[in-house]
């Protein structure tokens, strides 16, 4: 817990042996390295179409997790460049803690407009969380989405699905992560294609009923 969270591990030990209530920063390092379960944790009810789960879920659907850990990767940048940019615009006396809440968090959501050039790698981290978030859009209707529809109504969203994947493809950057995602792209890819050979069979299967009663009718 201490590697994870970066508390102290008596901290860890007192609070599981009971000796002391969990702390506000013990609340928020847990939920920042396990953001799936966040919500759970924090409001007690899970949303698992969209990845917030609670740990007794043994799988967590990929696609959340990297797009939980791009955006908290693009956070964190942010918050380093924002306190960075304080301290040479104030001194080095200032930090964002100088600030209120409100006024700190528009600081780092802006920090981009503030830095001239953009750092490169907070560039990179920006297209890795939107690659992330639309993989996460894809996999969404496909987990989700695709089996309430009807065999019609899939076939019309397939194409669609199919060539936002392929652009998604395109999109590769160099990212410690690249593997997960390649991985993931492909994990998608074939419940597409097995969705599209279903539609086929049930197409040929009607196609046939439709023969078989159109033979019957002669007779």
């Amino acid at each position: 817990m201490e590697v994870a969270t970066g508390i102290a591990a008596a901290s860890w030990v007192d609070f599981n042996r009971g000796k002391k209530r969990a702390t506000a920063e013990m609340i928020e390092a847990v939920c920042l390295a396990w953001p799936e379960h966040a919500l759970w944790l924090t409001a007690g009810f899970e949303d698992p179409k969209y990845g917030h789960l609670s740990p007794e879920h043994k799988e967590v659907p990929k696609s959340n997790t990297l797009y939980f850990q791009a955006v908290l990767h693009e956070q964190s940048l942010r918050q380093k460049y924002a306190d960075e940019w304080v301290k040479s615009d104030l001194g080095d006396d200032f930090n964002l803690q100088n600030f209120s809440p409100f006024d700190s968090q528009f600081l780092v959501r802006n920090v981009h407009h503030l830095l001239s050039p953009v750092p490169q790698d907070l560039n990179a981290a920006r297209a890795h969380t939107i690659r992330a978030e639309k993989m996460r859009q894809i996999d969404l209707i496909t987990e989700n989405t695709i089996p309430v529809l009807d065999y019609e109504e899939t076939e019309a969203i397939l194409p669609a699905l199919q060539r936002m994947l392929g652009n998604l493809a395109k999109s590769h950057q160099v990212h410690d992560e690249e593997t997960t995602f390649t991985l993931n792209e492909e994990r998608i890819k074939q419940v597409l294609e097995e969705v599209k050979a279903s539609i086929e069979k049930h197409k040929k299967q009607t196609d046939f009923i439709e023969k078989l009663r159109a033979d019957l009718n002669k007779l």
